[in-house]
């Protein structure tokens, strides 16, 4: 289930008689809308995945706030950039604004710096986020497993690498 409609798209891209609009992103086919939301709803899964439970589940309404706003926003830039065919934006055009807010956010939500009301996931067992811990234990790779490195001349090559793999 995506997290905003096509019409939440338009109604973001043009306020009034949203598909009669021919001057924005609001007269594209529905099917170029769903595109552009599936693709922002996998970019706020991405950012809010490692604190919270994703895909998020809708509430009694059948909408999550903020996530739907998010949504909304993205999905709206994403589709601009299709209709303009991939021609910039300008920093004060409103829907590149409300792009950059909603990235703010979602930012600020990976970096732990804003909570969202929804529930968080059970997988994060640690308070700060995704823990890596590395197993192995062994020699990596140095200089000389590569046979195309050459050696300077006067090498000992097996003291070399003795003094590779035990940090000398």
């Amino acid at each position: 289930m995506a997290y905003s409609t096509p019409a939440d798209v338009r109604l973001a891209l043009a306020p009034t008689a949203a598909e009669q609009d021919p001057n924005t992103a609001a007269s594209l086919a529905d099917t170029q809308l769903m595109d552009a939301i599936r693709e922002a709803d996998g970019r706020i899964d991405t950012f809010i995945g490692g604190r919270y439970a994703t895909p998020v589940i809708p509430g009694p309404d059948g909408t999550v706030e903020p996530i739907r706003s998010l949504s909304r926003d993205i999905a709206a830039y994403l589709a601009t950039l299709t209709y303009r065919k991939s021609s910039d934006l300008t920093n004060d055009d409103p829907v590149y604004r409300r792009f950059a807010w909603s990235m703010d956010l979602l930012q600020r939500v990976a970096d732990g710096d804003l909570p969202l009301p929804i529930p968080p996931n059970e997988d994060d067992v640690t308070d700060g986020g995704v823990t890596v811990v590395n197993q192995w234990r062994g020699d990596l790779f140095g200089p000389c497993d590569y046979g195309n490195l050459g050696w300077p001349g006067g090498v000992d090559r097996v003291r070399y690498q003795w003094r590779w793999r035990r940090g000398r």
